[in-house]
């Protein structure tokens, strides 16, 4: 190519900026500028990616992609870059830059020594470079593999990759922080919490991965499954036996292993879009039909609106609805009494139900697995059809299980510190306290757990108010861990009790 370029640009990249300083990709682009000033190239543009490897093509490259796409739309007509090995390590890649170059007719220069990628013979030097950079980046791997396959056998931390959250950069000595938020979060995930309420709160504590960025749903599930955090050594991703971790656990293993089949569970509901977001929603049922009652909104012909919990029968003759905030308060209201007043009744210790979760999900995946095996099986359709049926009751009586004991948990925790108390209004008061200091998940799991509630339709010809909305709501206490009503429920009418009971055939005295 003998035209002298009239629009150059200068690429810049280093793999690993441990200061973040940029210092090594400004003294590039300086060499960069030097080289096109004896050349007599403008430079009109400076395209720097820091702190990303060439080596991985499964790693982005913006500057790069964008300057690629400014020589295909003609901004630009060569390139200034130190070294080839700066502009990429990966020979699919160097030849696609090679075709671009051809066609665009764009030059190429670097501190190093010129490169006419328009000639078979700096095509070939240039081939020949990347083979070098790549057979370089291919060792460098092989060391790194070797040292780190040491170190698993020695119980070590592995070198590289960056500081792993909860950890100082050593890989050994805890974040005090951070250790505890992952203590924290595992609790949450084995008590029923979401990975979403997680998110949202580490978020708006602004409480950033070990990279500084926000969180999201694969970076929090990949920390919360980690074998490292229960002071156990992995390698490709696996558990290794018989090697004892240099550093310590910052959850025991059973908990992690409980985490890990709860996120594990492809029957559990991680659609953050699908997730309640209402505490009654799906909760609260109308007292005419039976439908369980959904969230929705009102406006008044004044222009003021109102959320409500509405009944979702398609009846048009079933408009059952309730002001939100009035349920609401009133199922806080009975909880806290109902809990506060009778927790001792129906405290139950809980010791060992996470281990027991842990199990029954693990048996679960392994039900999982048999019906695969059943549904690619050569056998007579009938008898596969009896077979899934037969494992699909299995199925739903381990997810029930699984449900009550989680929901037990809550339960236990919420009521765990009442034990002690002995004065009614403090006992309220405080269980109100933890209650609404719950995240929406666990709020929800309590009201589930304890009471029943529906709601009356509004009598016709009563202008309607808030007293008269609060007596359309009718609430039942729950026997613990059942879904039975509780016979001896103190707050219930005692009319209510009475015609239960004989429907029940109990002899009531006159």
């Amino acid at each position: 190519m003998n035209n002298v370029p009239t629009a150059a640009a200068i690429y810049c990249r280093l793999s690993l900026d441990k200061n973040d300083d940029q210092k090594a990709v400004r003294r590039q682009e300086d060499e960069c500028r030097a080289l096109a000033g004896r050349k007599g190239w403008p430079v009109v543009e400076v395209y720097v990616d820091n702190d990303i490897s060439a080596s991985d093509p499964r790693k982005k490259r913006p500057q790069y992609d964008r300057m690629l796409a400014d020589i295909k739309a003609g901004k630009i007509d060569a390139i200034i870059c130190w070294h080839t090995d700066r502009l990429t390590r990966q020979p699919r890649q160097l030849e696609e830059i090679i075709d671009i170059a051809d066609k665009h007719g764009t030059a190429l220069a670097t501190v190093q020594g010129d490169i006419d990628l328009g000639t078979p013979n700096g095509r070939m030097v240039a081939r020949m470079l990347g083979a070098a950079a790549r057979q370089e980046v291919e060792q460098k791997s092989e060391r790194q593999k070797a040292k780190n396959r040491q170190l698993v056998k020695e119980g070590r931390p592995r070198v590289g990759g960056g500081r792993a959250f909860g950890f100082e950069p050593d890989g050994i000595t805890h974040v005090p922080h951070e250790a505890e938020a992952i203590r924290w979060a595992t609790r949450h995930v084995i008590e029923g919490g979401s990975l979403a309420s997680i998110i949202k709160k580490w978020n708006a504590e602004e409480l950033r991965t070990a990279r500084g960025r926000s969180w999201g749903y694969p970076s929090l599930t990949a920390l919360l499954t980690r074998w490292k955090n229960a002071g156990i050594v992995q390698h490709d991703k696996k558990p290794v036996e018989g090697v004892e971790a240099v550093w310590k656990e910052i959850v025991d293993r059973d908990a992690l292993l409980a985490v890990r089949a709860i996120l594990s569970d492809p029957a559990r509901r991680t659609n953050k879009d699908t997730a309640r977001k209402h505490m009654l929603s799906g909760i609260i049922t109308c007292g005419k039909c039976g439908t369980r009652m959904r969230w929705g909104r009102m406006t008044t012909r004044a222009g003021v609106d109102y959320e409500l919990y509405v009944c979702r029968n398609n009846d048009p003759t079933c408009r059952v609805s309730i002001l939100k905030d009035v349920a609401e308060e009133a199922v806080i209201e009975r909880v806290a009494s109902v809990l506060g007043t009778s927790g001792l009744r129906f405290y139950v210790s809980a010791g060992g139900d996470a281990r027991k979760v842990a199990d029954l999900r693990r048996r679960r995946a392994e039900l999982r697995a048999r019906v695969d095996k059943i549904k690619s099986a050569d056998i007579e359709e009938g008898d596969k059809l009896e077979m899934l049926a037969a494992r699909k009751a299995e199925r739903v009586e381990l997810d029930e299980q699984i449900t009550r004991l989680t929901e037990r948990d809550v339960l236990t925790a919420l009521l765990l510190d009442l034990a002690l108390s002995v004065d009614y209004s403090e006992s309220v008061a405080k269980v109100r306290e933890r209650f609404e200091a719950m995240d929406l998940d666990r709020r929800r799991m309590v009201i589930r757990s304890t009471t029943t509630i529906s709601v009356a339709p509004a009598r016709k010809g009563v202008r309607p108010t808030r007293a008269l909305a609060r007596e359309r709501i009718k609430m039942r206490t729950l026997v613990f861990g059942t879904d039975r009503l509780d016979p001896d429920d103190p707050f219930a009418d005692p009319d209510e009790l009475y015609r239960e009971a004989v429907d029940r055939g109990e002899k009531m005295p006159i």
